[in-house]
């Protein structure tokens, strides 16, 4: 299978998964559940695949993939690889109130949907999560991806979020102020 084919087959993975996610958010029924699991799961094996493909998994790839995210926001051609709708999918989020019942203390207005994990904030920032605090941040006000590689040995982000969360917010805001501070048409 060609790395095309394989990003097609994952596109098409993540779009079943979405839609199985969709109907699970409106009816929360066990078979709902399962399917759920199962779209997961199988988008799953498609990025186990991908990863395989590439022999390894790098900073530099997690960067990327942050940077195709954030472009995409802006229009650019990376739409050809990644629709908008995706984009716009993964940013809207999930439902607040049903996460809200989590119980995640420090993540008070978020939501969580498709692997995805979504702010709400003023700057809309959203990011993937690993359980050991691996993360990739988009922060789109900020123009700004951070990419986290952890090895937590405490399960749980929760671990991680009192310092890591205000630490993006902190350096998003520090370029800001930069560009700010530098004048129109001058970044950082």
């Amino acid at each position: 299978m060609s790395t095309v084919e394989l990003i097609e087959q994952w596109l098409e993975k993540c779009d079943q998964a979405h839609q199985a996610q969709t109907r699970y958010d409106r009816d929360p029924t066990p078979t709902n559940y399962s399917r759920l699991k199962r779209a997961q799961e199988e988008r799953g094996a498609v990025e186990r695949r991908m990863a395989a493909l590439n022999k390894a998994k790098t900073m530099n790839s997690a960067v990327h993939l942050g940077f195709a995210l954030s472009l995409l926001l802006g229009g650019t051609a990376v739409a050809q690889i990644i629709p908008a709708q995706a984009i716009a999918s993964i940013r809207n989020g999930g439902d607040r109130a049903v996460f809200a019942k989590a119980g995640y203390e420090l993540l008070d207005g978020w939501s969580y949907r498709g692997m995805w994990w979504v702010s709400h904030d003023d700057h809309g920032s959203f990011a993937a999560r690993g359980v050991h605090g691996q993360t990739i941040w988009i922060d789109p006000a900020a123009d700004m991806v951070i990419v986290r590689f952890a090895s937590n040995p405490i399960a749980g982000n929760a671990a991680n979020d009192p310092t890591s969360l205000p630490a993006y917010r902190a350096v998003a805001d520090y370029l800001m102020s930069q560009e700010s501070s530098a004048g129109p048409g001058v970044g950082p």
